[in-house]
């Protein structure tokens, strides 16, 4: 079974991408479990990250030209034998005007990449997803597609609105859309 897993929280700065990539590291390097990281935070840190740690400047595929592709397996990158990821990239801010041109239909648009997602997932025990600090459907893409979010919570006082966000208001109303579609699971990270 693969557990696909967003950390998230709708402010910036609070050590999502960080723990994300740290998350992914440590299952494919120590538990031996097969992993794939997907950078779909416009600034592309965590593939700054992993491409430091690896020593990769060559990404054969963005996420978003992926997702305009059709076609998540055209991005993925071994890194090493248990760590896969799939770059992310500045373009992707405009992917959700992409989606909206594209893609007929509210539903069809909500779940464009867990569609994609479903192709690939079976080659993984793990899928850890850097999210932007946003509530848009980019971001409804990656929550719907996901079985656990992470709400990474600083312990400053913003942090904890944008969670209580995230949690009370966003998350919830992905619920009252689509709850007979959608498992997803929320933790606490400190």
């Amino acid at each position: 079974m693969t557990y696909v897993i967003a950390l998230s929280n709708q402010k910036g700065g609070v050590g999502k991408t960080t723990n994300n990539v740290m998350f992914a590291i440590t299952l494919a390097t120590v538990f031996h479990k097969k992993v794939l990281h997907i950078d779909m935070d416009l600034q592309a840190n965590s593939t700054f990250m992993l491409g430091m740690t690896f020593n990769k400047s060559n990404w054969p595929a963005s996420i978003t030209r992926c997702l305009n592709d059709k076609d998540l397996s055209k991005g993925i990158t071994h890194l090493t034998e248990n760590l896969d990821a799939i770059a992310g990239d500045s373009d992707f801010r405009n992917w959700g005007t992409w989606i909206a041109d594209h893609i007929k239909g509210v539903h069809e648009r909500t779940f464009y990449f867990k569609k994609l997602l479903d192709k690939i997932k079976d080659n993984y025990d793990f899928i850890f997803i850097d999210t932007p600090p946003a509530t848009d459907i980019k971001v409804d893409n990656i929550m719907v597609a996901t079985d656990y979010v992470i709400v990474v919570q600083e312990t400053k006082r913003f942090a904890f609105e944008g969670s209580k966000e995230l949690t009370n208001t966003y998350l919830q109303t992905l619920y009252d859309d689509f709850s007979d579609e959608i498992n997803v699971q929320v933790a606490e990270y400190c």
